[in-house]
């Protein structure tokens, strides 16, 4: 046979639920591209056998594939090395694929184009400061919960860089070195999926994201101070709590929010010197 057009990465990790309405919705005979045209790859950086369970007794036509544990970043670039498709196309798990999600890529395909970011709903909309999703209603986000690449431009940029430990700015840096490489993308508005409001944690698990996003700074200066760092995350939470209905989450999210400020200051110092050790090059 030859290899389908597009490989479908699915990452996941202990969520079998939202990875069966996923998948679900890419089931041969739901999506409207003709199922001998794509793949579907899950993933999987669990820490128990579930997953693995759930997609060969009720997917058989996905292939499950072990993650490598080290975070999403890495688990995403080892879907795409599992597959074989002339694109990789990136679906979160906790996303809803709309029926013509991969017939609106393909329709969308062009010589000379390298990248086709899909269109992200939230059909349910936010209504919680505790609560978040992703939207790309116009383009210009690229966000990793739905995109296409070709696969020879992906592994030429090196895919995902694996130095992000948690699911935060992987995406943001990847959408940064796309530009730096100068190559041509586009909008693609019928390439859907709905991305139904996920809880937030809570305080200083929500913390160990910003890990990341200082490993952003020092990659793609400049290096915001503490207090900088510290002043926008507050601006940006109180923001939100204000533009929500008022309600038990709001006081919440503000108790949240001074926790999460408080272990990010604590963990800083430590943050910085990490993402200096792990940005030099390698000699």
């Amino acid at each position: 046979m030859s290899s389908p057009l597009f490989t479908v990465v699915i990452p996941t990790r202990d969520r079998n639920p939202l990875l069966a309405q996923c998948l679900d919705r890419l089931a041969p005979g739901q999506q409207t591209l003709d199922a001998a045209r794509y793949e579907v790859v899950v993933t999987d950086d669990s820490v128990t056998e579930a997953a693995r369970a759930l997609v060969t007794s009720r997917y058989p036509w996905a292939r499950w594939s072990p993650g490598p544990r080290r975070g999403p970043a890495a688990n995403r670039n080892a879907g795409a090395r599992a597959g074989a498709g002339d694109l990789v196309v990136f679906v979160d798990d906790d996303c809803l694929p709309e029926r013509d999600l991969l017939a609106g890529y393909a329709g969308a395909l062009r010589d000379g184009t390298s990248v086709y970011e899909g269109r992200i709903t939230c059909l349910e909309g936010v209504t919680s400061p505790r609560q978040t999703a992703p939207e790309n209603l116009h383009g210009g986000v690229l966000w990793s919960c739905n995109f296409a690449i070709r696969r020879d431009d992906y592994l030429r940029l090196g895919g995902f860089d694996e130095r992000f430990p948690h699911p935060h700015m992987e995406d943001v840096d990847l959408r940064d070195r796309i530009a730096a490489a100068a190559l041509p993308s586009v909008f693609v508005p019928e390439a859907s999926v709905d991305h139904p409001p996920r809880r937030l944690p809570f305080g200083a698990r929500l913390a160990r994201m910003h890990q990341a996003g200082v490993l952003y700074m020092t990659l793609h200066p400049p290096v915001r101070s503490l207090p900088s760092f510290l002043l926008n995350e507050a601006r940006a939470k109180l923001s939100l709590v204000r533009r929500r209905p008022k309600s038990r989450d709001s006081l919440i999210a503000i108790a949240s929010l001074a926790v999460e400020l408080v272990a990010v200051a604590w963990q800083w110092r430590r943050w910085v010197r990490w993402a200096a050790r792990v940005a030099a090059p390698r000699t």
